[in-house]
């Protein structure tokens, strides 16, 4: 019984997926995207993609200003088209991200007045694939899977990243 249950299911997302392909794509009619992003590779922040065809290219953005603080985060990525389907897109990526932050810091933690500024770089590349859902002609909402390197102060790691999106198309 559980095996006829997977093989029907199976078939049905076969035959789903089979007339999606002759549909006409409805990610190809807004190349423009203008919306929020966020992830550990390609940064947070505000992010404008655009779709050219089978490449897509995605930039994000976020400084953050306070009296004595600063913090910019600039990312950007490398989008290829590996399958798209009628609502759905199914993308390979790669990209990076640089975060800069200082910060004026006017008491130790014992409380005694040591005026110090810190600065903090860091910097981060990855890749993985992505899928894209778009909703009502103009919405996309979009998630990315991979794997990445960071350098934090000079610290080399790894692992996996999760980053996400949604857009308005135009």
């Amino acid at each position: 019984m559980k095996k006829t249950l997977i093989l029907t299911a199976l078939l049905l997302l076969a035959g789903t997926l089979t007339f999606a392909q002759n549909a006409p794509a409805a990610t190809g009619h807004y190349p423009h995207y203008f919306g929020l992003s966020g992830g550990l590779t390609t940064g947070y922040g505000l992010s404008y993609r655009l779709w050219d065809g089978t490449f897509g290219l995605q930039v994000t953005a976020l400084p953050v200003f306070q009296p004595k603080e600063l913090m910019i985060d600039v990312g950007t990525a490398g989008l290829w088209t590996i399958q798209d389907l009628q609502w759905t897109r199914f993308f390979a990526w790669a990209g990076g991200s640089g975060i800069y932050e200082r910060s004026e810091q006017d008491y130790d933690l014992e409380g005694n007045p040591t005026p110090t500024v810190v600065t903090t770089l860091r910097a981060a590349l990855g890749g993985g694939v992505g899928f894209e859902l778009i909703a009502y002609d103009h919405l996309a909402f979009d998630l990315m899977f991979g794997y990445q390197l960071t350098l934090d102060d000079s610290v080399l790691g790894s692992g996996l990243t999760v980053e996400a999106g949604l857009y308005y198309r135009l």
